[in-house]
């Protein structure tokens, strides 16, 4: 649960930040994810990004709760689709990288985190992910 927490809070600090959007509708489909109702969640997430699809963070929500409910190939489609829109988070990367390495496409998973590690050159989290991509299978 503090994972999940983590994952759809810290972002959502981001989307409130310096110009709070009008949208209770995402605010509660976060309450919902952290107390791990994905599917009402996904639900919410969903109809308001066919408001907004050029939205990255709500394409990283969709993704984020995607990858919660072990649906690895859509979450990687929704983390790309953030992604493609140069999401300005960090976490966007991070989890798009993690995906792929998951499904066993390192070399992807590695371009991922370049392209994170451009925008976001000081970010703990994405360079010990490349560290971890680094080291040999098991």
């Amino acid at each position: 649960m503090i994972g999940c927490l983590l994952v759809f809070s810290t972002l959502w600090a981001f989307y409130a930040g310096p110009q709070p959007r009008e949208r209770p509708e995402v605010t509660e489909a976060i309450r919902l994810a952290i107390d791990a109702r994905y599917e009402e969640a996904l639900e919410i997430f969903q109809r308001t990004r066919a408001d907004d699809p050029q939205d990255p963070l709500l394409n990283y929500f969709v993704g984020i709760t995607h990858l919660k409910m072990g649906r690895l190939i859509a979450a990687s489609a929704f983390l790309a689709e953030a992604v493609a829109q140069d999401a300005p988070f960090p976490q966007a990367y991070f989890w798009l990288a993690r995906v792929l390495g998951e499904r066993e496409q390192p070399e992807n998973a590695r371009e991922i985190l370049d392209r994170g590690l451009e925008r976001f050159p000081r970010n703990r989290d994405l360079q010990l992910l490349v560290e971890e991509l680094r080291k040999p299978p098991r």
